[in-house]
C-alpha cells in the first residue's frame, strides 16, 4: 500500500508529501499510541520479540518531518513518552514508527 498526504492551499496551490510504502501485517498490532487527541504528550508502546532500533517519526501534512526519535528495543514492551508534542500547533500530523519489521503509521491529532 502506498500511502502520501495530498494538501490544498487557499489559493489553489496543490502540494504533495513523499510518498511511503507502507505493509500490511501484524505490525500494528504490536504498538499502542495514547492519547489521542494528545496535549503535550504522546506515549508510543512498543512490543518486540527481538532486540532491534525504531524510529519514530511525526510528520505535517505537507510530509515535512517535525519530531524523530530513535529507541533501542528489547523483547518485550518498551513505552516511550514523547514529550517534544506540546510545542507542535493545533493540528493533523503522522506518527510513523519504523523497525526491520516493518513500519507502522497512525494519525494523530494535536489538541
Amino acid at each position: 500500500m502506498l500511502y502520501r498526504i495530498k494538501q490544498i492551499l487557499k489559493t489553489g496551490i496543490v502540494n504533495y508529501s513523499n510518498v511511503l510504502v507502507v505493509k500490511k501485517n501484524n505490525f500494528q498490532e504490536r504498538i499502542l499510541v495514547s492519547p489521542n487527541p494528545l496535549k503535550n504528550q504522546l506515549n508510543v508502546s512498543i512490543s518486540s520479540n527481538e532486540i532491534c532500533i525504531a524510529n519514530i517519526d511525526i510528520y505535517n501534512s505537507l510530509g515535512q518531518l517535525l519530531f524523530e526519535r530513535k529507541v533501542d528495543l528489547q523483547k518485550g514492551v518498551i513505552t516511550t513518552i514523547v514529550d517534544d508534542v506540546g510545542i507542535l500547533p493545533k493540528g493533523i500530523y503522522v506518527l510513523q514508527v519504523k523497525t526491520t519489521n516493518g513500519c507502522y503509521i497512525q494519525k494523530i491529532i494535536k489538541d
